[in-house]
């Protein structure tokens, strides 16, 4: 199975992008990770705006961090797409 999470694009009455907030020390996104890996989805396909998909930035590494680079990771396949 696999899941698409949608990160990409700024929220215009938010004025940000809701998903790269945090929340009790992740990200929001993180929670839609986590909730995949939960219910067995392994193949997730992240979009990320260009300013985000940059390997220096640190939303990028936090990902990276706690969930492995691309393709690292044993059990879990992200693939970043930059919308």
């Amino acid at each position: 199975m696999q899941a698409i999470i949608l990160a990409a694009g700024d929220s215009t009455r938010y004025e940000g992008n809701k998903l790269l907030t945090p929340f009790n020390g992740k990200l929001l996104v993180e929670y839609a990770i986590d909730f995949c890996i939960e219910n067995g989805i392994r193949n997730i396909y992240i979009t990320l705006s260009p300013h985000i998909a940059i390997k220096d930035n640190p939303i990028y590494q936090t990902l990276v961090k706690n969930y492995g680079d691309i393709g690292t990771h044993p059990n879990l396949k992200l693939n970043f797409k930059i919308q």
